[in-house]
Formats: structure tokens, C-alpha cells, sequence
């Protein structure tokens, strides 16, 4: 299993693995020891070179611990889907792995319903939410169902937990001064990158990261229409919106330079996107922004602007009234403007202050 460690002259966070040929090497991570953005970067590509050695270990027919089968029946399972399940179940896959191997239960026929049930503590401590570890559970029902159908189990002891999911937390709209901040500093320092791409994308089309890599062939520039893919879109439930016409032009430079330089994609999204983000919002002092806040607000502006909900709805493809109230951040100060709109009846205030009697007796 790989892991990250730290040389006393080195700067940088290094990673030691086993190649393909189980042989044991050292590598430079190229993320800073000094930032704690980039350990975890560092972190996480050791989590992707583990999965790397797990796949690469031959079939060992008989054995019934996890690592002998799990990583291959996920790439068998779903490692043909262009979606980022079979991405997420890996990772889901090491999580259950390492607490696993904590408590010494390494094999389906040691699971208990008490074990199961005690991840959710566990990966509370370990940085996980509610709703993450619930998901992460969902999975290992998955994996136990087939350690039954393998003859690994006799029951399924994961399957029908009952747990309930904790209500979304919402998203926090930015604000236009962090938009200009933000899109000023990607216009001048990652014009065509992958970064200021997500960034447009998801501030004039409401678009998810993963969103933002759509085939440049269903960018359709004539008709000012773009066609999300099945694979491209959560829910795998791909859909078309119109092109916002303030951004029609920027779309169309950037879609030529990609066309130009041989791509395919209008962005090439790195492992971890999120974490990128993170990283660079923290150095603007934003911890309270996520790209995915780009979403919420143009579905707060959009409520703002008298635009019906069914159509915003469906412009960012969410399902229910409900997901869609999550995004949609109305504030107070957001309501000033009704004034302009409300007309009262024409009344004195000063004249009925100054007619008005003190009340003094108060009994």
C-alpha cells in the first residue's frame, strides 16, 4: 500500500509504492511539505498508486479476502462506464480497506451487522460526513451481495441499514466582487486552462466540474446550444441548454483554440479538481467559496431576476423542487428592491407623529 513520508531535505512530500512488478520505489509527489493543500494532494495520489497495485495483482482464485477481488470485480462491474462511478467506488473501496484492516476483519465471513454499522463513527474521525459515509456504506452493501453470490458470506449483513441522510448543506452563492477577483486572476494567469474554463462554465452555464469536459462536437456554436453527453452528467441523464449570449463569444474563442490545438474536450479536468480549487480559492482568503457555489449563484440570480423556476430548473437539470431550493440563496438585503415594486398608500408619516398624543398612563 502506498504511503507519503517526509525527507528531512527534501521541501516537497515523497511517495513510496510498489511498481507493477511489486518492486519497491521512491517518488517525488512535486507538492509542498510546508502547505497543507498540497500534502493532501500528496495524499491522494498515493491513494491513486495504491489502487494502481491492487489492480495490477493477478487473480488468486480460492482466496476470499477482500484485496483478492474487490479492485477487479469494480473494474469487471463498471470500469466500462465513462462516468466517474467506478473512480469513486475505488476510492470508496480504500476507506472500507483501511478500517477494515484496523479492527482485523479482512474477509467477507468476519463481517458483522456491529462491524458495519461501525464505520460510521469511524469515518467520522476520519474526516467523513454523515451523508459520505452512508454513501460509502451503500457500496459495501454492494460488495457483500457479491461476497454472498461467491460463496464468501452467508448473509448479506450490510444490506437494509435504515440510515437516514443528513440534510444537504447549502451552498453559498459568490458574491460579484469574489466573481471579478477570481475571473480577473484565471483571465490573466490561466486564460485557456482548465481552471478559468470550469470557472466560465459555471459561472454563465450553471455547470458541475466534470460538466465543464463536454465533446467539443456537442458544442453546437450555430444554433447556440450545448448537448451534455449521458456519461458527462450526474445521474447520467444527459440534456441541452441554450448558450448565455454574454458568453457565446468567449465560448467560441476557446472552443477554437482547443479545436486548434488537437483537443477534443473544451477542458482537460485533472484527478482531484476539486481539491485544485480548493487550494486556490484558500489563497484569495475565500474558504467559504466552492466552484460549486458558481451554481448556486446563478440559481439565486435567476430567482432574483423573476425567471420561473420550471425554467431554471431545467436550464441546470436538477429533478426536483427540492435540490433546487438547496442552490437558491435569497438573503435579505437580496429583497431591498421590492420597494420599488410595492407602492403603499400615500400617507403622512411626520403629520401622525406630531398629532399623535404621549401616552403616559400605562395601567
Amino acid at each position: 500500500m502506498a504511503s507519503t513520508y517526509i525527507r528531512p531535505d527534501s521541501p516537497f512530500v515523497w511517495i513510496r509504492y510498489k511498481d507493477t512488478k511489486g518492486k519497491w520505489r521512491n517518488a517525488n509527489s512535486g507538492y509542498r511539505k510546508d502547505n497543507i493543500g498540497d500534502r493532501r494532494q500528496a495524499k491522494l495520489v498515493a491513494r491513486e498508486k495504491t489502487l494502481e497495485e491492487l489492480a495490477s495483482r493477478p487473480a488468486q482464485p480460492g482466496k476470499t479476502d477482500f484485496d483478492s477481488w474487490v479492485i477487479p470485480w469494480i473494474d469487471q462491474r463498471w470500469g466500462h462506464l465513462k462516468t466517474v462511478t467506478p473512480k469513486y467506488y475505488r476510492r470508496y473501496y480504500l476507506w472500507w480497506r483501511k478500517y477494515l484492516k484496523e479492527i482485523g476483519a479482512n474477509t467477507p465471513a468476519t463481517i458483522s451487522r456491529e462491524i458495519v454499522l461501525g464505520y460510521m463513527p469511524w469515518r467520522k474521525q476520519h474526516g467523513g460526513e454523515r451523508n459520505t459515509a452512508i454513501y460509502e456504506m451503500k457500496f459495501f452493501g454492494q460488495v457483500m451481495e457479491e461476497a454472498v453470490q461467491r460463496g464468501f458470506a452467508r448473509t448479506n449483513v450490510a444490506r437494509r441499514l435504515g440510515l437516514q441522510k443528513a440534510e444537504q448543506e447549502h451552498k453559498t452563492p459568490w458574491t460579484d466582487e469574489e466573481i471579478q477577483r477570481v475571473g480577473a486572476e484565471l483571465a490573466k494567469s490561466d486564460e485557456f486552462g482548465w481552471m478559468h474554463v470550469t470557472f466560465l462554465m459555471g459561472l454563465f452555464q450553471a455547470s458541475r466540474l466534470r460538466q465543464c469536459a463536454v465533446d467539443l462536437r456537442n458544442i453546437d456554436l450555430l444554433r447556440s446550444l450545448i448537448n451534455y453527453s449521458n456519461e458527462g452528467v450526474k445521474g447520467g441523464k444527459g440534456f441541452s441548454q441554450p448558450i448565455d449570449p454574454d458568453f457565446a463569444p468567449i465560448l467560441k474563442a476557446i472552443v477554437a483554440q482547443r479545436r486548434n490545438s488537437g483537443k477534443t474536450t473544451l477542458c482537460d479536468i485533472p484527478p482531484m479538481p476539486s481539491i485544485a480549487w480548493r487550494k486556490f480559492l484558500d489563497s484569495f482568503g475565500f474558504s467559504h467559496l466552492c466552484h460549486h457555489g458558481l451554481r448556486a449563484s446563478w440559481i439565486t440570480r435567476a430567482a432574483l431576476a423573476g425567471v420561473p423556476e420550471a425554467q431554471s430548473r431545467r436550464f441546470v437539470n436538477h429533478a426536483s423542487q427540492q435540490i433546487h431550493s438547496i442552490y437558491q440563496r435569497v438573503t435579505a438585503s437580496d429583497l431591498a428592491p421590492i420597494f420599488g415594486a410595492i407602492r403603499q398608500p400615500n400617507v403622512n408619516s411626520l403629520e401622525l407623529l406630531s398629532e399623535a398624543k404621549p401616552c403616559n398612563d400605562l395601567a
